[in-house]
């Protein structure tokens, strides 16, 4: 085996070993009260474990995986904390409390995935580390279902935690789905999407359907075996029709879920449509962000500034950026992101354009009404595969001598 290989092994094991054991823990605490009353004892063995493994990983590559222009976005990214604890004092605790978040969940996997010049390995240890997450979250779904949630009291059966990290999991079986076929495979996503609807937020949900949609759409023209193209086809119609009955679905979906003794929130929520308590929070807080910024447009707030000065996240990540940076530094931002993205997206090829769906449909979903910049585990992990596209790939014989 070539050492850029065993390189982008120990790398895609290192990640997925990080995937596996911190969303496990995420799970299960939410579930089991003995688990949840140890959360800080088994937080500090969640990071032990993935210290050791990232050493070892380093220990067996000979190297710290290096990328010179992905250390010039961390240093702007570093840079951006540290001017803001300085001249923002009320945004200074936010900043000290989930700096080690930022770098140990979103920086340091990002980064270790722009290191990556093939994503064959990943592919390989997501997927399964994902079959072991969906048994992770038929446990879940177990203790919520006979004792409820520990640790929430009126939204007992509902979880933003877990949903996540199962969304992340599906996205990863049903893409391996639509090219291998297996229906094993299949058994994992029907199981893992039933969970993902009585207990997953309405963001996961839709995610995963517009995930499902966009490959049934792309399966029905490239199969070669025409048998597959018309089920994927008439799969694709009978889900765009079921959009004309969008409430009547709903509403079934409800009924049935009552009839197995569960309640699902986020499904009746989008029964609701934008009428729930906490859409409309949102929509208060986008709007007085969006009014602060045209009336101050170079007056950057710095991270987790709208939860600092309005009391809530901006659940919506561009607004989140713009709030960070200002409003000119911040187009100036998500300009240069779209079109990596779009870069990204042109040049990605086979497993490499795999892989890249998944992140852009666990990120960008998600990104208008979900989560921020500074909460958003998926924008950093899309952005490390955005790099490993467009710079790594690039960039790989000079990968092979600094090995």
């Amino acid at each position: 085996m070539k050492t850029i290989e065993i390189r982008n092994k120990y790398i895609a094991f290192a990640i997925a070993f990080q995937f596996l054991v911190t969303g496990s823990r995420i799970i299960l605490i939410q579930a089991i009260p003995s688990l949840y009353s140890m959360n800080n004892i088994l937080l500090i063995l969640n990071i032990a474990s993935i210290i050791i493994v990232y050493l070892y990983t380093i220990n067996k590559i000979k190297s710290i995986p290096s990328n010179n222009f992905y250390w010039i976005f961390i240093f702007v990214v570093l840079l951006t904390f540290i001017i803001a604890a300085i001249n923002r004092p009320l945004i200074m605790p936010l900043v000290k409390s989930e700096m080690f978040n930022i770098i140990g969940y979103y920086i340091l996997p990002s980064y270790m995935i722009a290191s990556i010049s093939d994503f064959k390995d990943l592919k390989i240890y997501m997927i399964r580390f994902s079959k072991i997450l969906v048994i992770v979250s038929i446990i879940y779904a177990i203790f919520i279902y006979t004792i409820g949630h520990t640790t929430t009291s009126s939204w007992s059966t509902y979880n933003m935690s877990m949903s996540n990290v199962l969304l992340f999991a599906l996205l990863w079986l049903v893409s391996s789905f639509f090219r291998e076929k297996n229906i094993k495979l299949l058994v994992y996503i029907l199981i893992g999407s039933f969970i993902l609807l009585v207990y997953g937020t309405r963001s996961a949900i839709l995610s995963l359907i517009i995930f499902t949609v966009f490959y049934l759409f792309f399966a029905s023209f490239k199969s070669r075996k025409s048998i597959l193209s018309i089920m994927s086809f008439l799969l694709l119609v009978i889900m765009l029709v079921s959009l004309m009955y969008y409430n009547e679905i709903l509403v079934l979906l409800i009924n049935l879920i009552e009839q197995l003794g569960l309640e699902s929130r986020s499904i009746k929520l989008l029964s609701q449509g934008g009428n729930d308590i906490s859409i409309q929070i949102r929509y208060n807080i986008q709007n007085q962000l969006l009014s602060y910024l045209q009336l101050n447009p170079f007056h950057a707030l710095g991270p987790y500034g709208d939860t600092a000065y309005f009391g809530e996240a901006a659940h919506n990540m561009y607004l989140s950026i713009l709030s960070t940076y200002g409003l000119f530094l911040g187009l100036v931002f998500i300009t240069v992101y779209i079109i990596s993205l779009i870069v990204a997206g042109i040049k990605s090829k086979h497993i490499s354009n795999e892989v890249f769906l998944i992140m852009f449909f666990y990120a960008i979903p998600r990104s208008f009404y979900g989560v921020d910049i500074w909460y958003n585990d998926a924008f950093w992990l899309l952005l490390g595969v955005i790099f490993s596209i467009v710079v790594t790939n690039k960039y790989k014989t000079y990968l092979r001598l600094k090995i």
